[in-house]
Order: structure tokens, then sequence, then C-alpha cells
């Protein structure tokens, strides 16, 4: 995650002026999980945060979600996790999967996450 230096903190509060260490965010996680329709839906955010900056954008989404991203020119990156409580994924033995995932995120040295659910 981008550090905060002092010139990013609120002088009133010593909180990091969030707004602007947003904007300097490069590499962004785009989470939507569901269905294919869901990752379209979140398409008008996804080109919204690419124009926004120098960003790249790496969706995490579904199998089924998955079969869509070649359609949208503002992904750079594409990582495909079906979660376990998803009903199209098979029972785990156990949670071995999921902490893979979370070993591979953290090695991608991401600056922020946008978490889409129930747009």
């Amino acid at each position: 995650m981008l550090a905060t230096t002092g010139a990013n903190l609120n002088r009133q509060t010593s909180e990091p002026d969030w707004a602007q260490v947003w904007k300097q965010a490069q590499r962004i996680l785009c989470v939507r999980l569901d269905s294919i329709g869901d990752v379209i839906m979140t398409t008008p955010a996804l080109r919204a945060l690419k124009k926004s900056g120098d960003r790249q954008l790496v969706l995490l989404t579904s199998g089924a979600g998955a079969e869509i991203a070649p359609q949208i020119p503002e992904l750079d990156d594409l990582i495909v996790y079906d979660a376990p409580w998803l009903k199209a994924t098979a029972p785990r033995q156990d949670s071995g999967p999921e902490y893979a995932m979370i070993d591979y995120l953290r090695s991608l040295k991401l600056d922020g996450a946008v978490y889409f659910y129930g747009l």
C-alpha cells in the first residue's frame, strides 16, 4: 500500500489526506467475484478509474466473470479466483486455495483496491 508522507497529512488531525493518497495509487485491484453480467456492470466504474490517473487495473473475478475480461480495454491484468461461497465453486477440502490467493495478492504490491459489490 502507499506510504503517506508529511505532505499528505491533514495538519489539523495528523490523518493522511486520503484523497491525495488515492490520486497516487497506480496499481489497483478491482474485485468483482460474481458472474459475467456483474463484471459488465462495473465497466463504467473501471473506465472512470482508468481515466482518473496513470493506473494499472487488475481485475479479480470468477471464472465466469473472466469470460468478458478480454472485451474490457481498461483492464491491464486478470486474476481468476472462484470463491468458495459462489454456487459454481466445488467444495474444498481445506482453505489452502484461499491462503495461496492471499499470498499471491500480497506479492503484487498493489496500491489500493475497489470492491464492487451490489452495484
